[in-house]
């Protein structure tokens, strides 16, 4: 975890806090993806919405990574 913070927030200082909140996001919804599929609790509807936010997410983040 303190790898994970450390990346976050040390490695990628130099991005500005609306590039960094896009990231974190993008990861949040993926670590919630996988904690839902492991405890089993995932049907068809909610795996095609989490697919449809992370990849909504993941094409905002690398849109604004570009910049």
């Amino acid at each position: 975890m303190k790898k994970i913070y450390n990346w976050l927030v040390v490695n990628n200082a130099k991005l500005n806090d609306y590039k960094r909140f896009w990231l974190i996001t993008t990861i949040v919804w993926i670590v919630v993806f996988i904690f839902d599929l492991v405890a089993g609790e995932i049907t068809t509807k909610t795996f095609t919405i989490y697919v449809m936010l992370i990849a909504l997410f993941a094409h905002k983040t690398y849109e604004e990574m570009k910049k």
